[in-house]
C-alpha cells in the first residue's frame, strides 16, 4: 500500500428521494432539512431525484443550500410532457397505481444503474412519499446488496388519500410487504404509524424507528412580537379536498358578526396551493379581513408566518381514524416562528396529541362556536396587548433537524 494514501475512504451515501430540493413542496421541505444536518464528513453522497416539473412540486431557488454537501445529483425525467400522463391516466388509469402518478421514476431503474456506474453505493437512504421513491431503492437494495433505510413521511397502503382500486392496492400490498422485508430499517414520523407498523408487521417490529417531521433550528424566529398593527392569523400549506377552510372561514363570520368593529384591525391571511374547490370559497368570501395570496417561496412563506400572531393549521375532515395518523410538516415551521397556534383537526389526532394546550389550542371541524370564541379570545388578548399570549418560547428540541440529523448519520454509520 503507498504510505502516502490514506487507507481510509468515505462510503458511498446515496439518497432516492423523488420529492427533493430545490422543489416547494411539503416532503420536499422536510428532506432539505435532514440533507442541512447529515454528517457528511463520512459521506460521499449522490442523490436520485426527479427533474422539475410545473405543478404542486415546483421549483424554488431558495432552497438550493440545502443541497450544498451532495456529491452528486442525478435528475430521472417522469413524464416527457402533461399530454403523455393525461392519456396514461385515461388509457392505462391503473399503471398511475403502481404505486402513485410517479411510477415512471423506478420504470427508470436500468438508467439509474448506469448513471450509478462509478458511484455504486455502500448504503442507500430513500425518503416516501411518492412511494415511488422505495421501489426504486428497493431495485437498487437488490442489485448492489447493501444496507438500505426506507423513510415513509406519511402511511402506505393504510394511506387514506390513496383510494386504491382492486389491481392497485393488490399491487401496493405486494409492494410494502417486500419493502418491509428488504429494508435493514424503516423510519417514519408519527407515534400512531410507528404503532400501526408495529402491529402490521410484528415480524419486523426491530426495524422500525421514529424519526420525525423536523424543523432547522438556525431559522428560529428571533424577532421581537409587535401588537401595534392588525392581529394577523396566517395559514400557510396546502388547502384541498377535504382539508379544506370552510370552518374556519364560518368561524371568521361568526366572529366579525358579534364584533363587527374589529373587521378593520384583523387579517386572516391564507398563502399555499389550494385546489379549485377551495379557491372558489376563499376569492369568493366577501370578508375584506380574509386574504388569500397564493403559493409563496419558502423564505416568503417563513416571513409571513414570522409576521403573524396566531398561525393556522387545518387538518382533513374526515372521520376515518387513518387520517390521524398525519403528522404535518407546516406545524414544525410554525414551531420555528414561535407563534401559537389555531389547529383544525380531530381530538386524539397526531396533531391534537402534540399541540393542544401546550403550544395552541385545538377544535374539530363542526366547532364553528369553539373557534369563534378563541377567536374572540385572540382578539381581545391582542387588545390588551398581552404579548405573552401569542409567544411560543418552548421549543420542543425533538424535533430539531440537527438533532435527528445527527441520529440518523448514527444509524446509517452503524449500518
Amino acid at each position: 500500500m503507498n504510505l502516502f494514501m490514506s487507507p481510509y475512504r468515505k462510503k458511498k451515501l446515496l439518497i432516492v428521494s423523488i420529492s427533493a430540493p430545490p422543489k416547494n413542496a411539503p416532503e420536499s421541505l422536510q428532506a432539505a432539512k435532514y440533507f442541512k444536518y447529515l454528517s457528511y464528513e463520512d459521506f460521499n453522497t449522490t442523490l436520485i431525484t426527479s427533474k422539475i416539473s410545473d405543478g404542486w412540486r415546483p421549483n424554488d431557488d431558495t432552497l438550493k443550500p440545502y443541497l450544498k454537501n451532495i456529491h452528486k445529483v442525478i435528475e430521472i425525467p417522469i413524464w416527457p410532457n402533461r399530454y403523455i400522463h393525461a392519456l396514461t391516466s385515461l388509457l392505462c388509469p391503473f399503471l398511475l397505481e403502481k404505486p402513485d402518478g410517479d411510477a415512471p421514476f423506478h420504470w427508470r431503474y436500468q438508467q439509474v444503474k448506469k448513471k450509478l456506474k462509478n458511484d455504486e453505493p455502500d448504503i442507500i437512504y430513500s425518503r416516501s412519499t411518492p412511494i415511488s421513491s422505495s421501489i426504486l431503492a428497493l431495485k437498487l437494495k437488490m442489485n448492489y446488496k447493501v444496507p438500505w433505510v426506507m423513510h415513509l413521511s406519511d402511511p402506505w397502503v393504510d394511506n387514506p388519500y390513496l383510494n386504491l382500486k382492486k389491481k392497485g392496492k393488490s399491487y401496493n400490498k405486494k409492494k410494502e410487504s417486500l419493502c418491509f422485508k428488504y429494508a435493514d430499517r424503516v423510519t417514519v414520523t408519527s407515534k400512531k404509524t410507528l404503532e400501526l407498523y408495529q402491529e402490521k408487521y410484528p415480524e419486523h417490529t426491530d426495524k422500525l424507528l421514529l424519526y420525525p417531521n423536523v424543523y432547522d433550528p438556525d431559522l428560529l424566529n428571533e424577532i421581537d412580537l409587535t401588537l401595534n398593527e392588525k392581529l394577523t392569523f396566517v395559514h400557510t400549506g396546502r388547502l384541498y379536498e377535504s382539508r379544506n377552510v370552510k370552518s374556519m372561514l364560518s368561524a371568521i363570520e361568526k366572529f366579525i358578526s358579534r364584533n363587527p368593529a374589529a373587521q378593520g384591525h384583523v387579517d386572516f391571511i391564507f398563502a399555499g396551493f389550494a385546489d379549485e374547490k377551495n379557491k372558489q370559497i376563499m376569492t369568493n368570501c366577501s370578508l375584506g379581513c380574509v386574504k388569500y395570496l397564493g403559493a409563496l417561496p419558502f423564505d416568503k412563506s417563513l416571513y409571513l408566518q414570522r409576521s403573524a400572531h396566531v398561525l393556522i393549521n387545518i387538518d382533513s375532515d374526515e372521520q376515518d381514524s387513518r387520517f390521524q395518523l398525519f403528522f404535518p410538516s407546516k406545524l414544525l415551521d410554525y414551531f420555528v416562528a414561535k407563534k401559537t397556534m389555531l389547529c383544525i383537526t380531530a381530538e386524539g389526532s397526531t396533531t391534537y396529541d402534540l399541540i393542544e394546550d401546550k403550544y395552541g389550542r385545538c377544535f374539530t371541524h363542526d366547532d364553528i362556536e369553539g373557534l369563534a370564541d378563541y377567536i374572540t379570545v385572540c382578539y381581545e388578548k391582542f387588545v390588551l396587548g398581552d404579548k405573552q399570549f401569542f409567544y411560543n418560547a418552548d421549543v420542543p428540541t425533538e424535533f430539531s433537524a440537527s438533532v435527528n440529523g445527527k441520529r440518523l448519520s448514527t444509524l446509517l454509520k452503524e449500518l
